[in-house]
């Protein structure tokens, strides 16, 4: 196989860790991601991979769909799958899916593929970024990561400590096996996060940012999520993002990777693949410049 057909492999052996300045995750590869130059293989409906996704990415993988398929959006929308972070690698491991679009897995989700004998590999195939917010009414426009850290340890928990108003801090998480939430274990690093009351948890994404837009308490709220879901799927102007060591997230700070918080896009396969299958040729796909402009459409920073 000639250097320019090569697809890009990620070892299945992955570590990601919490970074600041410079990125989210990293991971070890053998290879970094290449863009190619072409792409000859041919999609059908036939033999079309299976594919699932998280829900900020469910956009993403219709782009793909429309543009492998030469179809329209309703019907994309009716061939790719959207089961939601943790179900998607379930899926993944149980071979119900080819591939799959989304973050990092959670560890329960690593400890079932270690109990059901499978690996993974990840591709990066675009960029997007962990974003707090809070609500328009809230004068506090700012935050570092060490103070975010504390709010959500249960260090601070007023809003005058970060020079905000003289109240309690509602700060909103995501249920444990949510992507978002293993986002936020990651960021957290080695500090715990602090147990949330009843009324703090929210079971979907699209809920945290209502809660933080139309609470009663809301100019008191706190949430996260990701950038591209927060921004265009569910854009509320009620909630404005908090700049991070006084970077705001955009799509140019994430390109630049000036706002600290950035994180990969994976496009995730079983290490057990066949080696030149159509999960693998979507890939490779994705990798070429008319791939990355399709991650771009579907709402996401390309990889170059």
């Amino acid at each position: 196989m000639s250097k320019k057909k090569a697809i890009v492999i990620v070892s299945s052996v992955v570590a990601v860790v919490a970074l600041g300045v410079g990125g989210f995750f990293a991971y070890r590869h053998f290879n970094k991601p290449v863009v190619e130059e072409k792409f000859d293989y041919q999609f059908t409906k036939e033999n079309y991979p299976k594919l699932d996704c998280a829900t900020a990415m469910y956009p993403l993988a219709t782009e793909i769909t429309k543009a492998l398929l030469n179809v329209d959006d309703t019907e994309a929308k009716n061939i790719a799958r959207c089961s939601k972070t943790n179900k998607a690698y379930k899926n993944l491991i149980e071979g119900e899916v080819d591939i799959i679009f989304l973050s990092a897995p959670s560890q329960e989700v690593l400890d079932l593929a270690e109990e059901k004998g499978v690996e993974f590999e990840y591709t990066p195939i675009g960029r997007d970024a962990f974003v707090f917010i809070n609500n328009k009414n809230n004068k506090v426009d700012t935050l570092s990561q060490a103070q975010l850290r504390e709010i959500y340890s249960g260090k601070i928990t007023n809003w005058s400590q970060v020079g905000g108003s003289n109240s309690e801090i509602s700060a909103y998480q995501r249920p444990i096996t949510s992507g978002s939430q293993t986002l936020m274990r990651k960021f957290m690093g080695d500090v715990s996060l602090k147990e949330p009351i009843e009324n703090e948890i929210q079971p979907e994404m699209g809920d945290l940012i209502t809660a933080v837009a139309n609470y009663d308490n809301s100019a008191s709220s706190l949430g996260y999520s990701v950038f591209y879901y927060a921004n265009e799927m569910i854009a509320n102007p009620d909630v404005k993002f908090i700049k991070v060591d006084g970077v705001e997230p955009t799509k140019e700070s994430i390109t630049s990777n000036e706002y600290p918080i950035t994180k990969d896009v994976l496009a995730v396969i079983r290490k057990d693949e066949p080696q030149d299958s159509p999960a693998r040729k979507m890939i490779e796909y994705l990798l070429t410049a008319d791939g990355q402009d399709t991650v771009e459409k579907g709402g996401y920073v390309k990889i170059k």
